[in-house]
């Protein structure tokens, strides 16, 4: 969406060619800023109306945006904030974040010590086997950094959290954007919920990042929030809302193992929580928590 409008800056100069008027590049710049800014929670989302370019508004959005992301503090809509803003992320909003926060914690938690989960739709890029074991895999990032353990669901067991692969509008009142930006989305505790877009060209583990978008990776940061964390704005953090590639196993970092033994604490901990869903009260089974998170 934004590499496009990145060249349109150096042509914004331009205003007629062979004497058409041609439209300003500028403004289409400004407007899809200032969607990015609504869609991740820097401008209010009601402001619908144009706002002028450089207007107090805007700068201060981008200010935060810019601190959150660790980039130069310029208030400007430069070429290296809308590279940023042109990388593949996490849809959930980031303005509630202090300059002082790393790890959040989403508010809830699962009361549960051993967690189940199922795919309700597979994905056609990927044998069902596959996905599974980079499914299994992504939660192992957590098993082993912390006192839970996760499992697939008994087939006909309701699971803990229930994981899709969809493609735009899918029933959940977020509809994915097609390739790329918005990759993946999951719900708070205890929703139970994670859903990636199936629009996106997914690829195991070990593939080369030119090859597609990391199974393994998007599904360990999404399952990050499926447990109770929100985003950090520690760049090298698994819970950074930007999606980085690597072709190694160890993309957990020491502020998203500080986040989730600040929540379930240390693996072999005795805690407090029970064993299975099964053994909470109706009551508390049931969704809790109307925010989601998208990668």
């Amino acid at each position: 969406m934004f590499s496009s409008l990145i060249i349109a800056v150096l042509l914004a100069h331009l205003v007629y060619i062979e004497g058409a008027p041609v439209r300003d590049p500028s403004v289409n710049i400004q407007s899809e800023v200032q969607g990015y800014l609504q869609e991740f929670g820097y401008m209010k989302p009601n402001d619908t109306a144009p706002i002028a370019p450089g207007s107090e508004v805007v700068s201060e959005a981008l200010k935060s945006f810019q601190q959150f992301a660790s980039l130069p503090v310029t208030g400007q809509a430069d070429e290296t904030t809308l590279k940023r803003m042109s990388a593949p992320r996490c849809g959930v909003t980031d303005a509630k974040m202090s300059s002082l926060q790393r790890f959040v914690l989403g508010g809830s938690k699962w009361n549960v010590r051993n967690i189940t989960w199922a795919v309700s739709g597979y994905t056609k890029q990927l044998s069902e086997s596959v996905v599974d074991a980079q499914i299994a895999k992504a939660w192992k990032v957590w098993s082993d950094n912390t006192n839970l353990t996760f499992s697939k669901s008994i087939k006909g067991q309701r699971p803990t959290i229930d994981i899709l692969f969809a493609k735009g509008a899918h029933r959940d009142g977020s509809a994915f954007d097609g390739p790329r930006k918005v990759l993946a989305h999951a719900t708070f505790p205890r929703a139970g919920t994670v859903h990636f877009d199936d629009d996106e060209t997914w690829v195991p583990s070990g593939k080369a990042e030119r090859d597609g978008i990391s199974l393994f990776i998007v599904a360990a940061h999404e399952f990050g929030h499926a447990l109770g964390l929100d985003h950090s704005k520690v760049q090298t953090a698994l819970m950074a809302p930007f999606y980085k590639y690597s072709p190694k196993d160890d993309i957990i970092d020491r502020d998203d193992i500080a986040g989730i033994q600040a929540m379930y604490g240390q693996p072999g901990a005795k805690s407090g929580v029970v064993n299975s869903r099964r053994d909470l009260p109706e009551d508390e089974r049931i969704a809790t928590t109307e925010k989601a998170s998208a990668y």
